[in-house]
């Protein structure tokens, strides 16, 4: 049996089994092959659901949140909810939230979806419409922030520059030719999981590595950097949900310090000529980038990539981990995409829908507003939950059973709506979509390793930190690519002695070229000194003959 942790708050990590409908054909074959085992599987398996919160996205089985609002009373009149007690609130990473987030937002859906929050002044709002109203009103409810977060945390025409701006980095023209990159990069980590450990492997490690390389294929810096920036992005997550504020400040200031370094060496190789002849990538773009006539700072810059950081290393990231888990727990969905590829773009959509990969973000109320029956003075924060949002069944009919064929262009909110949109919808679907073509076209099954322990990503996240999975291909399909590579990996190893001398009678008439080329200019130089002396030897001779000429005339 799969066995997940859960951070929390305050709280020791946890057991639960990792959820799903049924246990999915041949998942438990690899443990052994008696019958009587897969039996013991199967009946360990539904006590502990029965016994705990799991997180499948179709248990109805939440937790009892108290509601700090009356919607009853609300409902005729609105109300006013002012100087809450400790405790009377709803609190997003509270233990009992954390164990299971996305049935305990579900709760919050249906009994309060208007919260007044705990411990912090402002409120949540699950609703779908809600939701809509606040993202959509940036008159209303502010995204301006105290720190530094473009373009995410500003507002008005500043926020439209902006995007403008940076929106020139993000071409088609200039995207385009990064997806043979991406693909190359999915595809060397899928052959690498299969080399692994008899395919069992993480598959969230595989969803950060792919985050992180195309990010940094995207921005063209080290790829080396990868794991640095997983790290990072794991200790920023960590310190969020933890609420510990001094290792944020700590993080920020690691984070300018990477991306400042990137900058200047960036800088160096311009100055010193080295980049001269190269295309131009992201990081040119955003260093080129004017705002009201104005370079953006380096601070700004990387405030910048941080928010790309955030989409790509934790959401895209997470996005594959659900997709995965989901896809493993669901094996019939599994084959009938694999064997329609066409199928792949409707049904990420849906997953990510189902899952969730980002909780929630922040807005300010400039003006008193009123939200679903309950009043809310200026000054307020109001957070949006994403999650809640996409599984409202006043939008989605039945919001926790996968359906082709949803309307996600209009009612999807994974991707943010309004002004503050996430301006690279379409290339994170893309991406996301080339690292499932590679992982699907690759394996004939992928599934849970049942001897795994799961860890999961909590706040301000929802996903996973470990998912350990088997993954299976075509034996004998595998063995001829394998062994193409022997072949390849061989004529390699012969090629390379041919090559180096190959490449030393390259220099070797190369030298002599410029020898002889020297030698060339040398008798071209000779012959020239010598043309030069006759041509004063004959002037001299004509000027003696001229000058005897002369006097035997005068004679």
């Amino acid at each position: 049996m799969v066995a997940t942790i859960t951070k929390t708050r305050n709280t020791k990590p946890s057991k639960c089994p990792v959820a799903h409908e049924k246990s999915p054909k041949g998942e438990v074959d690899t443990l052994s092959n008696s019958l009587e085992i897969l039996q013991t599987q199967t009946k360990v398996a539904l006590v502990a659901f029965e016994k705990t919160n799991s997180s499948n996205v179709n248990s109805d089985n939440t937790q009892s949140l108290k509601c700090p609002i009356d919607h009853q009373k609300a409902s005729s009149k609105t109300q006013t909810l002012t100087g809450s007690k400790k405790n009377d609130g709803f609190d997003t990473i509270d233990s009992e939230v954390l164990q299971d987030q996305v049935a305990a937002f579900d709760e919050m859906l249906q009994k309060c979806p208007v919260a007044k929050n705990n411990d912090e002044k402002g409120y949540t709002v699950f609703s779908h419409a809600d939701v809509n109203t606040v993202i959509r009103d940036a008159e209303k409810f502010s995204s301006k922030s105290n720190h530094t977060s473009v373009p995410h945390g500003l507002d008005g025409k500043v926020h439209q520059l902006a995007r403008e701006a940076i929106a020139g980095a993000f071409t088609d023209e200039k995207m385009t030719p990064l997806f043979p990159k991406y693909r190359q990069i999915a595809s060397d980590l899928v052959e690498e999981m299969l080399n692994k450990n008899n395919g069992m492997v993480d598959g969230q490690e595989f969803a950060f590595l792919y985050s992180a390389r195309i990010q940094l294929a995207l921005l063209n810096w080290d790829q080396n950097l990868d794991t640095t920036c997983i790290a990072w992005t794991k200790e920023n997550i960590r310190a969020q949900s933890e609420n510990d504020r001094p290792a944020s400040k700590r993080n920020a200031l690691a984070w300018n310090e990477l991306v400042y370094s990137q900058l200047n060496n960036r800088r160096s190789r311009i100055a010193m000529g080295l980049h001269k002849d190269l295309p131009t990538d992201t990081t040119d773009d955003l260093l080129n980038a004017r705002v009201q006539g104005k370079s953006m700072t380096d601070e700004q810059i990387a405030s910048l990539i941080r928010n790309l950081n955030m989409g790509l290393v934790s959401s895209l990231a997470c996005n594959i981990g659900n997709s995965i888990h989901y896809l493993a727990t669901n094996p019939d969905l599994q084959n009938q995409v694999r064997n329609n590829l066409s199928l792949l773009p409707d049904a990420l959509d849906e997953m990510t829908r189902l899952t969730g990969s980002l909780v929630m973000c922040k807005r300010t109320t400039t003006c008193p507003v009123e939200i679903g029956n309950v009043s809310i003075p200026a000054g307020e924060q109001v957070t949006v939950n994403w999650i809640s949002a996409n599984r409202d069944p006043t939008v989605f009919d039945e919001p926790k059973k996968f359906k082709f064929g949803r309307d996600h262009a209009n009612k999807n909110m994974m991707y943010g709506a309004g002004p503050h949109e996430w301006m690279g919808i379409q290339l994170a679907r893309i991406q996301l979509q080339i690292a499932f073509e590679e992982l699907l076209k690759k394996t004939t099954n992928i599934g849970l390793n049942y001897n795994g322990l799961c860890q999961k990503l909590t706040y301000p996240a929802n996903g996973f930190e470990n998912l350990p999975i088997r993954i299976e291909c075509d034996s004998h399909e595998r063995k001829e690519q394998q062994s193409q590579q022997m072949i390849r990996n061989l004529l390699e190893q012969q090629l390379a002695p041919i090559q180096f001398q190959q490449q030393q009678l390259h220099l070797q008439i190369q030298q002599f070229k410029e020898d002889q080329l020297e030698e060339h200019l040398e008798i071209e130089k000779t012959f020239q000194t010598y043309s030069n002396m006759n041509f004063v030897f004959i002037g001299s001779v004509i000027g003696i003959m001229t000058s005897l000429l002369f006097q035997g005339l005068r004679r």
